[in-house]
């Protein structure tokens, strides 16, 4: 009998152990900065300019979902509260966009960084005849020349007549590629990359910008000017892009071997970071994704691995202002 209940007795105490090691494990869950919800769901808001890698991430994470919009979106919406970065959601965003948002909104809750996984230059694209004209009217093609060539025609500087006006195309600063592209271009008027927002209201800079947001805008569609440009080849001669995205789509347009592309000076850099909201969130979203196998997708897609010496663009408030009279141009 007292053999009985001893095993009665053991038998009690390994299930009172089983019960408070499941409650501390729920507990556990319950507080961890681990990416999964309950049902293990995921999601990675993406720039426009990123959304072929993130699709590639889902591809191999079934409960990864991806939510494309341009970078500014998403920065308005965590500046109003409607979207959270918190264990389930992160934001892979080109360009320094926390602090572009912040520089406009003092409460605006901050990220957590990742290094930089990538990079690309902003580019200049064109018919290799058109940039070779382009190289000899400007000494080498740049946005500066270039908005101040746009009201003419090419035969103007030195191109063929029956080439036309010189219509130009730079993509809308609300995403990482036109935000990279418009200061570059702003870059290249005031003649450095460190320029200030005051520099916006010199004469020599405030109506060629005014005109080349104007163009910009009246030749714009539902689609970047990159691939306008490759859809409709006449319908713009010279288009800015990010290097990642022409290096893509050149591959594909049915005219690639009349197509050139050039990296206009200073410089300028898109750099890809993966925001969370906290440390202990993007260590988990990194372990979760695996930082390598976001690199070698990134690069898979036209990215350059790793961090340039320099972004080339301006502060994050100068950036803002650049941006916002654009749009109001």
């Amino acid at each position: 009998m007292k053999r009985v209940l001893a095993l009665l007795g053991a038998a009690a105490m390994v299930l009172a152990a089983v019960w408070i090691r499941g409650a501390v494990d729920s507990n556990d869950d319950s507080g961890s900065t681990s990416p999964d919800s309950a049902d293990g769901s995921l999601t990675l808001v993406c720039g426009p300019e990123l959304l072929a890698a993130c699709n590639g991430l889902a591809e191999s994470d079934g409960d990864l979902s991806v939510v494309n919009e341009p970078e500014a979106d998403t920065a308005a919406r965590i500046s109003d509260g409607s979207l959270v970065l918190d264990a389930g959601t992160a934001w892979l965003a080109a360009g320094p966009w926390p602090g572009i948002a912040a520089a406009a909104d003092r409460d605006f809750p901050e990220p957590t960084g990742s290094e930089v996984l990538a990079h690309s230059p902003a580019v200049i694209v064109a018919r290799t005849d058109r940039l070779e004209v382009l190289n000899a009217a400007c000494g080498s093609a740049n946005w500066s020349c270039i908005g101040d060539a746009a009201a003419g025609t090419w035969a103007d500087i030195g191109g063929e007549a029956s080439w036309g006006r010189i219509e130009v195309g730079l993509p809308d600063p609300d995403a990482g590629d036109g935000t990279v592209a418009v200061n570059q271009a702003v870059a290249s008027r005031v003649g450095t990359s460190d320029f200030a927002t005051n520099d916006l209201d010199s004469p020599d800079v405030e109506g060629w910008f005014e005109s080349l947001a104007q163009q910009s805008k009246d030749n714009s569609t539902s689609i970047t000017p990159l691939t306008q440009f490759l859809r409709v080849p006449g319908s713009l001669g010279v288009v800015g892009a990010l290097e990642a995205e022409a290096v893509t789509q050149l591959e594909s347009a049915a005219v690639a071997d009349q197509l050139s592309t050039a990296i206009p000076e200073p410089t300028a850099m898109a750099e890809v970071r993966l925001w969370a909201a906290d440390d202990s969130d993007l260590a988990a979203w990194l372990d979760r994704l695996g930082q390598d196998r976001m690199i070698g997708t990134l690069t898979a897609d036209g990215w350059r691995g790793g961090s340039p010496d320099s972004t080339g663009l301006p502060e994050a408030g100068v950036i803002s202002a650049v941006n916002t009279r654009w749009e109001q141009a």
